[in-house]
């Protein structure tokens, strides 16, 4: 696991970089901000491995790369988000699948584990949402700061795009939440 996640951040970090030194070539004012963020971005896993025990496996870790790369690369550097209207909103309800996939993560190896006992599928339910819910909104602010600050393209419409990016995480959350209110096994511990 720890080679595969070396790699691919090694490989998706010397992306960023490269990508980043190209902006600045170009003459991109923005890139400190923009490239400096992908490269950390890109990091992240890295810092995981620091950790010595973490909820994350390789799928987790593959499914945070291919979100960066619908991101950053799809996105902001071919220009996806310009060429396709529908773009910046499938990603915000994908993102929010993913950060709910990742609090189910959480949920089985900091609260299923230890306690072996079964929680109300609801309760599940809520906390994925919660999950979900809170990414977007982090997600959103930082849009808004960015847009505030250096960027001035992330919030072309400024509420319209918020609300509808919000609207889309918690749809991501919604279906997760359901996934995991139908799904029995891997969630239910032992009853008491």
């Amino acid at each position: 696991m720890k080679k595969t996640i070396i790699a691919l951040s090694i490989l998706f970090i010397s992306f960023m970089l490269v990508s980043f030194v190209i902006e600045i070539k170009n003459g991109d004012t923005n890139s400190w901000t923009k490239g400096g963020g992908r490269v950390i971005m890109s990091a992240l896993p890295l810092g995981l491995l620091f950790l010595q025990r973490t909820p994350f496996r390789v799928p987790h870790i593959l499914g945070y790369y291919a979100l960066l790369v619908c991101t950053f690369i799809l996105g902001a550097i071919f220009h996806f988000y310009d060429t396709y209207k529908w773009w910046d909103v499938t990603l915000h309800v994908v993102g929010a699948m993913y950060v709910a996939w990742l609090g189910l993560a959480i949920y089985r190896y900091k609260v299923l584990r230890p306690s072996g006992i079964e929680i109300s599928r609801w309760i599940i339910f809520l906390f994925v949402l919660g999950i979900a819910a809170l990414g977007s909104a982090i997600w959103e602010s930082i849009e808004f700061i960015g847009d505030m600050t250096v960027t001035s393209v992330m919030q072309r419409s400024r509420n319209k795009d918020t609300m509808t990016d919000l609207i889309a995480g918690l749809i991501g959350g919604v279906i997760v939440g359901i996934l995991a209110l139908f799904r029995n096994k891997p969630l239910e511990g032992k009853k008491v």
